[in-house]
């Protein structure tokens, strides 16, 4: 179950990530970055990248030192 969660969130970071952009071409620049609920989604996601980037690197960080340790086992 916390797999399929931690899948459903990197999707729907991908989504929003997809969707900013595609508002982004449609408003235009000063009328995108003038709406304060841009600012809002870019936040979100902006903090949903960082959020996956830190798992991403703990499971990396992870894996790496169970490998030393069981390499280091006789």
């Amino acid at each position: 179950m916390v797999q399929i969660s931690q899948i459903l969130f990197a999707v729907t970071t991908f989504y929003y990530t997809v969707n900013l952009i595609l508002a982004y071409k449609k408003e235009g620049r000063t009328e995108f970055w003038n709406n304060k609920w841009n600012w809002a989604d870019i936040m979100t996601v902006m903090l949903s990248i960082f959020a996956l980037a830190l798992y991403l690197l703990l499971k990396f960080v992870l894996v790496a030192k169970m490998q030393l340790r069981v390499n280091k086992i006789p």
